[in-house]
């Protein structure tokens, strides 16, 4: 278990035994994100939580130029990508992750410069699509289910 484990260790369970504990350990993962150069998730378990909660809690790290998720497991379904909702103008990586439950990607003209971009990555619900745009790109993933809409 390395010094990240041991600090973080509710991020890092895939069965999450205390919430609250989850909570807080992602808000001081997040300050201190916030407080280096570092900008990257790794391993962690995101469990299903209400969308406001994901929204306040990545809304520190928005503008950072580039945020990646590394072998990460999405539990929640009800995220959307939007610029002003989640990340501002940034570009972001999400390699071997895996989305368990509906994903949802909504593009925001009003942030033209948000990239978002999936290696290897793993579908195991719907994935929806609002508009096909330019600053998404998937290389080597497999889905469940695709919905394309508009």
């Amino acid at each position: 278990m390395n010094d990240s484990e041991k600090e973080y260790y509710e991020l890092y369970r895939a069965n999450h035994q205390n919430l609250n504990l989850f909570k807080s350990e992602l808000a001081n993962y997040i300050i201190n994100l916030e407080n280096s150069f570092l900008n990257n998730f790794k391993n962690i378990y995101f469990p299903e939580f209400d969308s406001s909660f994901y929204y306040n809690i990545f809304d520190s790290i928005k503008e950072k130029g580039t945020i990646d998720f590394e072998d990460c497991h999405f539990f929640f379904d009800t995220i959307t990508h939007k610029g002003n909702s989640i990340f501002k103008d940034s570009k972001i990586t999400f390699k071997n992750c895996t989305f368990k439950s509906s994903w949802n990607i909504s593009p925001d003209v009003n942030y033209p410069n948000i990239q978002l971009k999936y290696e290897n990555c793993i579908f195991s619900n719907t994935l929806s699509v609002q508009y096909i745009h330019s600053y998404v790109e998937f290389n080597d993933c497999s889905f469940a289910n695709i919905e394309l809409k508009n």
